[in-house]
């Protein structure tokens, strides 16, 4: 099994990836530039192993350079699973300002099984592509996230093509608090 390291920087250029092309992106974790204090490069390395670990979210900002529209973001990873480091699961939360909420993964079939903290699981009809799944629509997508802020942990259980059911735990932690701060662009 490779070191957190050793796959943390393909699951960080994925995101970036799904985020856009766009310039200006800002992310609150990440690699430090020289001119900001050690003690932020410090507390970014931590979010970042934090991230990694499956503890917080990591918030990632990106600007269209046509028309200077403002894309949010944020990613959660996974705590309690042996990883798969060549299709790690990130769940992903984007406001732009539609919300949109998505399991990244290679393909799978559609449809999940979800629970919230010690509810009953739900069947929930989520589509899926060949490295996402996600709900059907935009409002589908904000009343899954309006359900997330409000629980501790969620799991997801998906069933990947020619695979057998999986299931992912996330926690919810700072994902209200991130979304708090960034109200004027995720509307719910």
């Amino acid at each position: 099994m490779r070191s957190f390291a050793g796959w943390i920087w393909p699951v960080m250029a994925s995101c970036i990836l799904l985020a856009g092309c766009s310039a200006g992106n800002k992310a609150q974790a990440g690699t430090a530039s020289s001119a900001q204090p050690l003690d932020q490069k410090a507390q970014e390395e931590k979010d970042l192993e934090a991230w990694g670990r499956g503890e917080r979210w990591l918030h990632d900002e990106t600007i269209d350079k046509m028309d200077g529209h403002k894309t949010v973001s944020w990613t959660a990873m996974p705590f309690d699973i042996k990883r798969d480091e060549d299709n790690p699961q990130i769940l992903s939360v984007s406001c732009q300002p539609e919300v949109t909420v998505f399991l990244i993964s290679k393909a799978a079939r559609d449809g999940v099984r979800m629970k919230l903290d010690d509810a009953a699981p739900t069947h929930e009809n989520w589509v899926a592509s060949n490295r996402w799944l996600g709900p059907v629509s935009y409002t589908a997508s904000r009343d899954t996230l309006r359900r997330l802020i409000k629980a501790q942990t969620v799991k997801i259980e998906f069933t990947p093509i020619g695979g057998i059911p999986v299931v992912e735990t996330f926690r919810m932690g700072n994902l209200k608090e991130l979304i708090d701060k960034d109200k004027q662009y995720c509307k719910l």
